[in-house]
C-alpha cells in the first residue's frame, strides 16, 4: 500500500500517435485558468491541454472534490500503435494539505497512544478521549485515498474508452 495517492498506468493502443492525440484534444475543454467559489461546469467531462505528445487533464465536476487528482500523460509511438504512459496523483495544494494533515494527526495520534499505554500500565483504566487522535487519522487517511481511487478509476476509464476504438 502507498503512503501517499499516486498512480502511474500505461495504456496500449493500435491507434496512432497523432490520432490519440487529436482524440485526447477533442474530448477536452481548456482549462480555466482561475476559478475561486465557482464549480466547474463545462459541456465536456474533462479540461486540461494538449501539447506536443504530452497532456495534463482533470475532470470537470459540478461539485466541489478537493481531492481531484491531475493525470499528466505522454504518448509515445510504438511499431503496433501507441503506448500512453499515465501518472495520476494529486494537485500540489492538495497534497501539500494532506500530508500536513498526516504529520499533524500522526503525532498527536502517536501522543494519544502514549498516554493510553501510560493511563493502561499506572491506572488500570482506558480514557475515551486517547483514540480520538488515531480514529481521526485512520478516518481522514482512507477517506483521502477513496476519494482519489474512485477518481482516478473515473478518468482510466474514460481513457480506456477513449483510445480503444470498437471493433466495426
Amino acid at each position: 500500500m502507498k503512503l501517499f495517492p499516486k498512480e502511474q498506468i500505461i495504456l496500449t493502443t493500435v491507434l496512432s500517435q497523432d490520432s490519440v492525440l487529436q482524440r485526447i484534444s477533442n474530448s477536452i475543454e481548456v482549462e480555466k485558468d482561475f476559478k475561486l467559489f465557482s464549480s466547474t461546469n463545462g459541456k465536456k467531462a474533462f479540461q486540461g491541454m494538449v501539447s506536443l505528445n504530452n497532456f495534463t487533464m482533470k475532470r470537470n465536476l459540478t461539485y466541489r472534490n478537493s481531492f481531484l487528482p491531475i493525470t499528466f500523460g505522454q504518448v509515445y509511438s510504438t511499431s503496433t500503435g501507441s503506448q500512453i504512459i499515465l501518472t495520476i496523483k494529486m494537485g500540489k495544494f492538495q497534497f501539500f494539505a494532506f500530508v500536513t494533515w498526516t504529520i499533524l494527526l500522526g503525532i498527536f495520534s502517536v501522543y494519544s497512544l502514549f498516554i493510553l499505554l501510560m493511563e493502561i500500565l499506572y491506572s488500570g483504566q482506558l480514557a475515551g478521549w486517547t483514540l480520538v487522535g488515531p480514529i481521526m487519522f485512520l478516518v481522514g487517511y482512507f477517506y483521502v485515498i477513496t476519494n482519489f481511487k474512485k477518481e482516478m478509476i473515473s478518468t482510466k476509464r474514460f481513457l480506456s474508452t477513449l483510445v480503444n476504438p470498437k471493433e466495426i
